[in-house]
């Protein structure tokens, strides 16, 4: 959505829900790894998520780079990832709904 805002204010609002959905995601999701990791192991755990995630970085430059090679506009690429995102996550909350309990 926020390559579509053509206004400040649009921007503003659209950065202010990801950093909400940013908040709600990611706070849930190393609550979960630090109390089900072996505290030996948590520094390992935490530092492979981090790799992960930087480590997928380059990939993703390599594809927007050949789609924008291919004449598709950045705003394009932008809403279809976003999209693709939101898909994606709402597939995985849909399947581990059982894997995370409330005590």
């Amino acid at each position: 959505m926020l390559s579509q805002s053509t206004t400040l204010w649009q921007a503003i609002v659209v950065l202010a829900l990801i950093g909400i959905a940013i908040s709600i995601g990611d706070i849930p999701i190393r609550t979960l790894i630090q109390e089900n990791t072996d505290p030996q192991m948590l520094g390992r755990v935490t530092g492979m998520l981090g790799t992960a995630s930087r480590g997928l970085a380059p990939i993703s430059y390599m594809i927007t780079a050949w789609l924008l090679s291919i004449s598709i506009s950045i705003g394009t690429i932008l809403l279809v990832s976003g999209l693709v995102l939101i898909c994606t996550a709402c597939l995985s909350f849909w399947r581990l709904r059982g894997f995370v309990s409330a005590d």
